[in-house]
């Protein structure tokens, strides 16, 4: 009787599993920002405008900063708002 030849082992690739992507609300909101005194405001890093700003925009989370614009010394703040969708987020704040 022939000797066998063994069977090669099999060769099995391990992948890390990749996280399964946040989900996105649908729908569209507003957001209606607004401070004392006015400031130039930026979302997401993107100048959107001065306040008073009523923006309509995606349902998400958003990181809105307020640029003072009539501040002695430079200021600004940050904030991570939510918008919702067929909802108003509302930001109001006092810069000094």
């Amino acid at each position: 009787m022939p000797a066998r030849t063994p069977r090669p082992t099999p060769r099995v690739a391990v992948v890390a599993a990749t996280p399964a992507p946040t989900p996105v609300p649908a729908g569209r909101g507003k957001l209606l920002l607004n401070s004392d005194p006015w400031s130039t405001v930026y979302i997401n890093g993107k100048k959107a405008g001065t306040v008073p700003l009523n923006q309509e925009m995606a349902a998400g989370v958003y990181t809105v900063k307020f640029e003072c614009g009539e501040c002695p010394e430079p200021t600004e703040r940050t904030f991570t708002l939510e918008v919702k969708p067929d909802e108003t987020t509302k930001k109001i704040i006092r810069l000094e």
